[in-house]
């Protein structure tokens, strides 16, 4: 069975993923508005062949981007299981459920 975080995991892979093309993009725009070849590290290496030059910056940032996920998901499974929050949200249900009766107090049906 999966985790409940898979999901998410994914999803933060997929922004990483967008982010990193659009950097590229917005790199090779810049050198084609300015008329400039790009320089020769900007390139991903060819795929087909196997050869990817950027492979281990690429590794790296992968690396990157999931301890930075593990890291904040461990921070919010911290703040989740403390008691504080567990008491903000029975306060935030006992807000509710007054404000609720409050406003349908001595209503007609």
């Amino acid at each position: 069975m999966a985790e409940p975080g898979d999901c998410y995991e994914e999803i933060f892979q997929l922004v990483c993923h967008v982010l990193r093309k659009a950097k590229r993009r917005s790199a090779a725009l810049y050198y084609t508005l300015r008329g400039k070849p790009a320089p020769a590290s900007a390139g991903r290496g060819n795929r087909r062949s196997g050869g990817n030059v950027n492979g281990d910056r690429h590794h790296l940032r992968h690396h990157r981007c999931k301890d930075l996920w593990k890291d904040m998901r461990r921070k919010l499974w911290g703040i989740v299981e403390s008691k504080y929050f567990s008491r903000g949200i029975m306060v935030a249900i006992l807000i509710n459920t007054i404000s609720m009766g409050i406003e349908h107090h001595n209503q007609v049906r």
